[in-house]
């Protein structure tokens, strides 16, 4: 797997036209060197509201960004070389690398259990 850090404003898949890329970077092969990416790029908030926060993608092995792709998703979101190339390995990411209190819009809710009244024999048989 490869590692690719990225410093960006970012609020999920439903909002890429918002999207803002400040750096990627190839980390490569390191996780540690991933996390070192993380904690050495911390949330920034800045006086217009805009809020930019770091992510590391997990790429896989074998994973090739070419430049005839980067240019298909220039056309498809109406974007630049960097943002492109930020929404190409997103896309193609078996899993990212974020600190949770950063991205809330990102966890999933976990879901509470189900509970299930369980008839009885005896309850069976009364109605």
């Amino acid at each position: 797997m490869a590692y690719i850090g990225a410093v960006c404003r970012f609020s999920g898949a439903d909002k890429v036209d918002e999207a803002e890329v400040r750096l990627i970077e190839k980390l490569g092969k390191s996780r540690g060197r991933a996390i070192r990416f993380i904690n050495s790029h911390p949330i920034k908030a800045e006086a217009n509201g805009l809020i930019w926060r770091s992510v590391v993608f997990i790429m896989p092995s074998r994973f090739i960004l070419r430049n005839d792709v980067i240019q298909e998703y220039m056309k498809r979101f109406h974007c630049d070389w960097q943002l492109a190339k930020f929404h190409c390995y997103r896309e193609h990411s078996l899993d990212m690398l974020i600190k949770t209190e950063e991205w809330p819009e990102l966890i999933r809710p976990t879901t509470q259990p189900v509970q299930v009244k369980e008839n009885t024999t005896e309850e069976a048989t009364k109605g």
